[in-house]
C-alpha cells in the first residue's frame, strides 16, 4: 500500500486524476496508532522504504508529503503517534516505554472501559495537547523555580543524566504537560520533580 497521497496529473480522465487518499490524511490533533507487531519477515521494497521515510517525516517533522506526478509538496500536519512493537521499532521516536508483564502478550487482557469513559479520556488528552501549543507555563515561571531548574540541569549534566540540550528540552516539555494535566498554567518545583521522576523511571 502506498501511504503517500498522490495524483497523476498526466491522465486526462477526471476520475483517474483525482488525488488518491491514504490512511495518513488525518485531521489536526489526530492520534495515529502504528502497530508493528503485525509485521512479518520479508524483503523491503522501494515502496516500503518510501513508506518508512514518509512515516519518519510525520513523526519527526510533522509533515506529510504529497506527490503530484512531476513534483512533491510537504504539508504541515498535527498527528500524535503511538508505536506498538514487540522489538525495537524501525522508526525513531522521542520516547520509548517498555511494557512489562508476567503474562504472555497473547494472554494480556485490558479493562473493559465504557464508551463514555473513553470519550472523556479522548477529550481530556485533546484538551491538554491543545493547551500545550499556547500555554503560559514557561512565561509564568518564577525566578526561584527558574534557578532551581538551571541548577538541576548543571547537576544532571555532571552526573551524565542528561547528555544534550534535546534531553533537557524533552524534560521541559514533560514538566509543562505535568502542570497542564492538573489544569494549572504555572510550572512549580513539584511539577518539575515529578517530571524528572517519570523520565528517569522510564529510562530504567
Amino acid at each position: 500500500m502506498q501511504l503517500m497521497p498522490n495524483k497523476d496529473v498526466a491522465i486526462d480522465d477526471s476520475d483517474a486524476s483525482q488525488l488518491k487518499q491514504t490512511p495518513l490524511q488525518l485531521p489536526f490533533s489526530s492520534h495515529l496508532l502504528i502497530d508493528e507487531t503485525k509485521m512479518e519477515c520479508g524483503q523491503l521494497t522501494t515502496l516500503g522504504l518510501n513508506n518508512i521515510k514518509l512515516l519518519q517525516d510525520l513523526l519527526r517533522l510533522q509533515t506529510l508529503k504529497y506527490e503530484f506526478h512531476v513534483y512533491q509538496l510537504d504539508y504541515e500536519c498535527d498527528v500524535r503517534c503511538l508505536i506498538v512493537s514487540s522489538t525495537k521499532s524501525i522508526l525513531s521516536c522521542d520516547v520509548h516505554v517498555r511494557y512489562q508483564s508476567e503474562q504472555e502478550v497473547k494472554d494480556i487482557t485490558f479493562p473493559n472501559i465504557a464508551k463514555e469513559q473513553i470519550d472523556n479520556i479522548r477529550c481530556y488528552l485533546t484538551y491538554v495537547g491543545q493547551q500545550l501549543e499556547f500555554d503560559k507555563t514557561m512565561n509564568n515561571i518564577s525566578s526561584d523555580i527558574n534557578t532551581h531548574i538551571q541548577e538541576d540541569f548543571v547537576n544532571m549534566r555532571k552526573q551524565k543524566l542528561l547528555t544534550n540540550l534535546d534531553d533537557f528540552h524533552h524534560l521541559l516539555v514533560l514538566a509543562r504537560l505535568e502542570a497542564l494535566s492538573y489544569g494549572e498554567n504555572v510550572l512549580t518545583e513539584n511539577h518539575w520533580n515529578q517530571a524528572k521522576s517519570l523520565e528517569f523511571t522510564r529510562r530504567q
